[in-house]
């Protein structure tokens, strides 16, 4: 009885959300496409779209994060469940060595 209350309880509020988000899309007001209307403007002069510069050190900033992200987490879930407790010494190494390729990337 309890994992169909669960279920309903899930189910339920997502289908009335779904209900909402399709009314509420059929029902907007549709602005008009327009060159005019996309084009920038900044005091009369034209100035085409600048596309930042993207550099490796967002991508590597991110990959660091996810990494240690997940190494905490398997080091956090092992203190607490054997079947995990064989994890804990990879996670140091890998973080050790993680560590150690920060230290060396930006000397």
């Amino acid at each position: 009885m309890i994992p169909l209350a669960i279920l309903a309880s899930l189910t339920v509020p997502l289908i009335v959300i779904c209900l909402l988000y399709l009314i509420s899309a059929l029902s907007s007001p549709k602005p008009r496409k327009s060159a005019d209307r996309d084009a920038p403007y900044a005091c009369g002069e034209y100035f085409p779209p600048v596309r930042p510069q993207v550099t490796i050190n967002l991508f590597w900033f991110a990959i660091v994060f996810l990494v240690f992200d997940i190494i905490d987490f398997i080091i956090a879930l092992s203190y607490g469940i054997e079947l995990i407790s064989p994890l804990l010494p990879l996670a140091y190494l890998a973080l050790a060595i993680l560590a150690l390729i920060i230290a060396i990337r930006w000397r």
